[in-house]
């Protein structure tokens, strides 16, 4: 059986790490992407669509976190130049559980308060602990898996820029236990859960929210802060 220590951080993980975004204008997008020339495509978007405020976005939040994508779904200009901005809003104690971008590298950067964040490229390579103070960056390659965590008191603030317009994110422990079957999954697992555990991990998991997750309870109980059962991946405290 998992100890209650490790048993709590995988219901931690399988936290989505980045909400799904959805898609406001999807021929506005196709009619982009098929433009014969980029004179023509200018004049598909009016000049109140060239601005995407991220304060107004419903993942705009400290409680406990939240993740603003500006990408061809979100915000169509965005179409044809080949990027992905984003704002990474975490509250105190929060965290982006382990995700990768399958489409894009990450560049991050931290604007407000200091972030740990930790990154391996594949199997075999070191883990790469990295800590950001204000005005400070970090590079998470394409298809590496990380991670961040705000460990203080107060809410920080990070800009990430992505070399993609549809860069995907995979949640590794979501994936695990919700996309492959219960029988393989066990396995994966050196056979160190049983059926009820199992089933407790799956029916616990908060579904896709604003990207960002509760963090250790360490902190949570430093910074005396309560949460509402397993949402955000706090279960119990």
């Amino acid at each position: 059986m998992l100890s209650t220590t490790l048993l709590t951080v995988l219901l931690a993980l399988t936290s989505p790490s980045q909400a799904v975004d959805k898609t406001v204008n999807g021929p506005l997008v196709a009619s982009a992407i098929t433009a014969a020339t980029r004179l023509d495509r200018a004049a598909l978007f009016s000049a109140n669509e060239s601005v995407f405020d991220f304060t107004t976005h419903p993942y705009h939040t400290f409680s406990p976190g939240g993740v603003v994508n500006a990408n061809r779904a979100t915000f169509p200009p965005v179409t044809g130049n080949g990027m992905t901005m984003a704002m990474l809003y975490l509250g105190p104690c929060a965290m982006l559980p382990a995700h990768f971008h399958p489409r894009a590298s990450n560049y991050v950067v931290s604007v407000v308060g200091t972030t740990e964040t930790y990154m391996v490229e594949e199997n075999g390579a070191p883990t790469v602990k990295a800590t950001l103070n204000e005005g400070s960056m970090t590079i998470f390659p394409r298809g590496s898996v990380h991670m961040m965590e705000n460990p203080s008191c107060t809410p920080n603030t990070l800009v990430s820029a992505l070399n993609a317009e549809d860069t995907g994110t995979t949640n590794l422990a979501t994936t695990l236990f919700n996309a492959f079957p219960d029988e393989l999954v066990f396995p994966n697992l050196g056979y160190a859960i049983d059926n009820a555990t199992l089933g407790r991990i799956q029916h616990d998991m908060p579904g896709v929210g604003t990207g960002a997750i509760w963090g250790r309870r360490e902190c949570l109980v430093r910074c005396g802060i309560k949460t509402n059962g397993t949402s955000g991946g706090a279960p119990g405290y």
